[in-house]
Order: C-alpha cells, then structure tokens, then sequence
C-alpha cells in the first residue's frame, strides 16, 4: 500500500513503524532523488504533524546524505 494512503487509513500504525520502515515504504523502496520514492516521501513529510516526526526515544537519529555535483569551468585559452 503506498506510504500516504497508509498513513490516511492507519496513522496509528504508521506511528509505530521505525523510521527504515516508513523510509522504505514509498514506491520501490529505494530513495533516490527524482523518483518516485522520493515524491511520495516529501509529501508525507508534508502532511505528518513535526510532533510526529521526532520520536527520538524509538529511532535515536536518522542521517540523510545529500549529494551534490559542483563543476567548474575553465577556458582553455587561459592555460596556455
């Protein structure tokens, strides 16, 4: 069952999942950027409550990487 339609018929036992179950739960199970997964997440993340998003006796902490690509340009004519 998709995460928000989960959530939309059963908070309670959304509450009670860890946070690797809730992350896992949107479209493949794989959250990658620009993906299915990824859109489905952000809107949970939209429509649960912040007071149901910190349950630091259950799941101590989570760690989310970012990844980013910076890339710089330099003109060949001035290595010369």
């Amino acid at each position: 069952m998709p995460l928000l339609s989960f959530w939309k018929n059963n908070r309670e036992e959304v509450l009670k999942m860890g946070v690797d179950q809730i992350v896992s739960s949107p479209g493949d199970g794989n959250l990658r950027d620009g993906t299915a997964a990824s859109e489905e997440f952000r809107k949970f993340l939209r429509v649960v409550p912040r007071e149901n998003l910190s349950r630091s006796e259950r799941d101590p902490e989570i760690i989310v990487e970012v990844k980013t690509t910076d890339y710089v340009t330099v003109s060949l004519d001035k290595l010369g």
